[in-house]
């Protein structure tokens, strides 16, 4: 192969991983406004010359912006009961305005909800990491019990309300724990890195257990969403 030939092969090689690099950075520039509320970090426009030290001058701009930013940022886990609400000080946070709408959903076997903005209110840029699934029973329940539910989170929106990323629905296993008339599931993957809360969920109850126990879904006393968050505390 002549110096010619190999030349054009390693042009070829760095436009693919250069166009690869601008495309990344794009979906920074554009997570750090929808994700991250930070402004003025706009990807720089395409030049004729220097521009590869441009990207790379803004990609060091972008690290040393997030490092300020996540330095104040903490994890924190929020149990909100789905059907008797969530105390926070002297408010009383419901997620389903009447018990009549839960009970109906609940024993249809698929619940549908928006969690109000007041729950996360001392909190500033919040951001979903994990996803916990709870249930208080009305009834007794035996060890042997396995029960799967079927999360689906919100549909992904940017700042125009356009649908930019729909998430793949979760299947919980539940494992009976040692409380009696309790059961635990649970779930966290790192593909729900920073997503967001807002708007529609939904949930997918089984219609009973694994086993052959008589426990169904009407039995459910109530429903805990339990969420792993990152968010900044106001």
């Amino acid at each position: 192969m002549n110096l010619a030939d190999r030349f054009n092969n390693i042009k070829r090689q760095f436009t693919i991983e250069f166009q690869q690099a601008y495309a990344k950075l794009r979906s920074v520039s554009i997570g750090l406004k929808e994700v991250y509320k930070l402004n003025g970090m706009k990807i720089p426009d395409i030049d004729d010359s220097g521009y590869l030290d441009e990207l790379y001058s803004f990609a060091q701009k972008v690290n040393v912006r997030l490092d300020e930013v996540l330095q104040f940022e903490q994890e924190v886990l929020i149990s909100i009961p789905l059907r008797y609400g969530y105390y926070k000080g002297n408010d009383h946070i419901k997620v389903y305005s009447d018990d009549a709408s839960f009970v109906a959903q609940r024993n249809a076997g698929e619940l549908n909800f928006k969690l109000p903005e007041e729950l996360f209110s001392d909190f500033k840029n919040v951001k979903l990491r994990g996803v916990k699934v709870s249930v208080r029973w009305d009834k007794a329940v035996q060890a042997s019990d396995r029960w799967n539910f079927r999360v689906t989170l919100p549909k992904q929106k940017d700042a125009q309300g356009e649908t930019i990323w729909e998430i793949p629905d979760y299947h919980t296993v539940g494992l009976m724990a040692n409380n009696p008339g309790y059961v635990y599931s649970a779930t966290r993957d790192l593909s729900i890195y920073n997503a967001s809360l807002d708007g529609e969920w939904s949930m997918r109850l089984p219609k009973k257990s694994s086993r052959l126990t008589e426990l169904k879904a009407a039995d459910m006393k109530d429903i805990w969403l339990e969420l792993l968050i990152s968010a900044r505390t106001i």
